[in-house]
């Protein structure tokens, strides 16, 4: 004998002993998943936001503002400190030499202040003069950029004015 064949009864069992099974498994799932669907609101559509108000595009107004003048300020101090740490070298270097310089003298039996001041009567004093460059031209960007901040700067001033005075206006 082969092996015996199921009967249809024996197949219907096992496919609703399955079905459970399944359905038992789904239910797990769902309601494992169940805080997430709270969270995003199971599937349905978002509801409708209300439309901004005026103090809110004002605050919006001005932290855009604020942020683009800090990124321009912060761009313009790089600058002046990478222009003041150029000149810093030549400074240490003229210092050193002067140094190194005493300290020969004094190690041939010179007093250290007798030697220093010798030194710096042979040597000149450093002076570093900074030539006064001719205003660089901002970049089309640069432009665009300012124009941009200054009339969002306007438009959160309207906007407060605009919303203070119909504040006034409820009120009085």
């Amino acid at each position: 004998m082969a092996g015996k064949t199921p009967t249809a009864v024996e197949i219907q069992r096992k496919l609703e002993g399955r079905t459970q099974s399944l359905n038992q498994h789904l239910a797990a799932i769902r309601q494992e998943f169940a805080p997430m669907a709270q969270i995003s609101g199971d599937g349905a559509p978002p509801e409708p936001k209300e439309p901004l108000s005026t103090a809110q595009k004002v605050g919006i107004a001005l932290g855009a503002t604020l942020a683009v003048g800090l990124l321009l300020g912060m761009q313009a101090r790089k600058k002046k400190l990478g222009r003041a740490e150029q000149m810093g070298p030549t400074v240490r270097l003229y210092v050193d030499h002067i140094l190194d310089e005493a300290a020969r003298l004094a190690a041939n039996g010179k007093s250290p202040d007798d030697a220093l001041r010798k030194v710096l009567r042979r040597k000149p004093a450093v002076v570093q003069v900074e030539t006064l460059e001719a205003p660089k031209q901002r970049s089309a960007v640069a432009n665009a950029a300012a124009s941009v901040a200054i009339a969002a700067f306007s438009f959160a001033v309207k906007a407060g004015t605009d919303w203070v005075a119909d504040q006034i206006k409820k009120d009085g």
